[in-house]
Formats: structure tokens, C-alpha cells, sequence
């Protein structure tokens, strides 16, 4: 699959992982902000529950659901004051169903990038320091991660 046009972010003061959306769906990622905290890479978890009876005695039985479910991280990232970025993050956000996504981190030589869908709300901002802006947004992970190292 080819990759989409990227348009450039200017901000550049964490460890070069970027944050790419598409929050019009039509195929364009926009380079949102550099990422300075990502505490976890898209995962997911599936809930267990118990299914013990009378006859499983002192120990509990559980199984796991079929269905898992995305987690929910806050990321926070720096954008350029005089770039689109804030636009296109209130959008994403502002959006009722799931935006594209690419997370693109630097990893030594290599370049791991990370495509999906995801939900993304309460997202607030942050003073002005110099030509940054720094942002906070929830994401709720919705799909397995296509994954690549380049």
C-alpha cells in the first residue's frame, strides 16, 4: 500500500516521533505535532470473566471475552503556533466516529510507522512557549496496528 502525502509540522522538540491524522478521510495525513509522550504504542485487552460453578470446588474458572478492546492513552505532543495543526487536531476530535492515524517513531537507524483508527477526545492545550504550542489528547485505540520498519 502506498503511502499518502504528508504535509510537515514545524514543531520539532521531543524524540522525533511524529503524529499524523487524516481527519477528513480521504487519504491525505497531515504531520500534526511531534509526540513527547506516548506512554504506550496501540494495544488492546480483552476482559475476563468468571465461569465458575458448584462443581469446579474451591477454584474459580475464567475464560476470556472473544471481542478485545483498544486501550485509552493520553498523548502528548508539541505543534507549531502558526501551523494547521490545531485545526486539524480540534477536527479529529470533533469527529463522531474513528480518524485514521500514523504514528511514525524513530528507532535508531530505522523508522517504525504505525497505521490504524482511533477516537480522539478531551483534547486541551497549553501556554505558548516561544513558536510551540504543547497539547494533551485522549486516544482510544479501534483497530490493530499496521505496522512497519523501514
Amino acid at each position: 500500500m502506498a503511502l499518502a502525502p504528508i504535509v510537515q509540522s514545524a514543531a520539532t522538540d521531543g524524540d522525533e516521533t511524529r503524529l499524523h491524522l487524516d481527519p477528513d478521510g480521504d487519504g491525505t495525513y497531515i504531520d500534526v505535532a511531534e509526540l513527547t509522550d506516548l506512554p504506550d504504542l496501540p494495544s488492546f485487552s480483552r476482559e475476563m470473566y468468571e465461569t465458575s460453578t458448584m462443581a469446579t470446588g474451591d477454584v474459580r474458572q475464567h475464560k476470556k471475552t472473544r471481542r478485545k478492546d483498544g486501550e485509552e492513552v493520553e498523548i502528548v505532543g508539541n505543534y507549531a503556533i502558526a501551523s494547521e495543526s490545531w485545526t486539524v487536531l480540534k477536527a479529529a476530535e470533533a469527529a463522531r466516529g474513528a480518524v485514521a492515524y500514523k504514528i511514525v517513531a524513530k528507532e535508531g537507524a530505522k523508522t517504525l510507522t504505525l497505521e490504524g483508527w482511533a477516537l480522539f477526545t478531551n483534547l486541551r492545550r497549553s501556554n505558548t512557549v516561544g513558536e510551540v504550542r504543547q497539547f494533551n489528547v485522549t486516544a482510544k485505540w479501534l483497530s490493530e496496528p499496521n505496522e512497519a520498519i523501514a
